[in-house]
């Protein structure tokens, strides 16, 4: 009785498959870059993903983070940002840079003296419908609490910064991140969200001539423990122009070079190329660049 119950013809099985296939379309999530959506089947991201983002401290995760941010929130997108690095008047100072496309000083002046101007073009982005803010500003977040959120708001996106700083993460941080890709694991199943934990690659080897040229490989992903081996993507940031021998025409660049897991047999697709704004914060696609 029990096997008649689990036993199905393979061919009925595929007819259901084929069924599901034509009759739903795949809602991918884009990102800020035409480049590097352009690397994805269906053009962005699919449902249920984990992308890492990986990148040695101050090279500019946070603003590539914020960057697709908002274009996802302009899209339409239903955005969480979990901050466990910065308090909410940092992250929002670093939105307005970008939605008013001016520098800092500047976009907290025109935020003192015209605030239904900033609010109208916050609103016009976006920024009050479909994003949401949690910082650790008065205590610390844990993964119980941004898995219950998580579940509770059903996001299209979610973003972890810093991931590393998750509240309990201590000595154990490999043993702990083995429940945390549990959890993504069955989530895959119940939610249709994607997951983007920004971590902190291990510090480069200071006797290299140029550390930060090259993205680092996904060995370097320090703290990512099974949720780095069970990524679907993984997408790796370097800073050309913080090297000393770094050619002018590259100045302010960033590098990406996306990956699989280490279970996926495909290849690197190579690298791609970005233009960093350090006054707006904005990030632009560039043409390819011999390397």
């Amino acid at each position: 009785m029990i096997m008649e119950n689990i036993i199905i013809n393979p061919y009925d099985q595929f007819l259901s498959l084929e069924k599901t296939i034509h009759q739903e379309k795949l809602s991918v999530t884009t990102t800020f870059s035409p480049r590097l959506n352009a690397q994805f089947e269906d053009g962005g991201i699919g449902p249920t993903n984990v992308c890492l983002l990986g990148a040695k401290y101050g090279v500019g995760k946070t603003y590539f983070a914020l960057n697709w941010m908002l274009h996802s929130i302009r899209e339409g997108k239903r955005v969480t940002f979990f901050s466990l690095d910065m308090d909410y008047r940092k992250i929002l100072i670093k939105i307005l840079r970008n939605v008013l496309d001016v520098g800092k000083h500047e976009a907290i002046q025109i935020w003192k003296e015209d605030r239904e101007y900033t609010r109208t073009k916050l609103k016009d982005a976006g920024y009050f419908d479909n994003l949401k803010i949690y910082t650790n500003e008065k205590r610390p977040i844990s993964f119980k609490e941004i898995t219950q959120i998580t579940t509770e708001e059903k996001p299209d996106i979610v973003f972890i910064d810093h991931f590393g700083k998750i509240y309990g993460m201590g000595a154990n941080i490999y043993g702990e991140t083995k429940i945390i890709a549990e959890y993504l694991r069955q989530m895959k199943n119940k939610i249709n969200t994607i997951f983007v934990p920004l971590i902190q690659m291990k510090k480069g080897d200071t006797r290299m001539r140029s550390p930060n040229r090259i993205p680092p490989g996904k060995d370097e992903y320090k703290g990512a423990g099974e949720v780095g081996e069970d990524a679907d993507i993984m997408l790796s940031l370097a800073r050309p122009d913080l090297d000393q021998d770094c050619p002018e025409d590259r100045r302010l660049t960033i590098v990406g070079a996306l990956r699989k897991n280490r279970l996926n047999d495909e290849p690197d697709i190579g690298y791609l190329f970005w233009r960093y704004d350090p006054k707006t914060t904005r990030m632009v696609d560039l043409t390819p660049i011999q390397w």
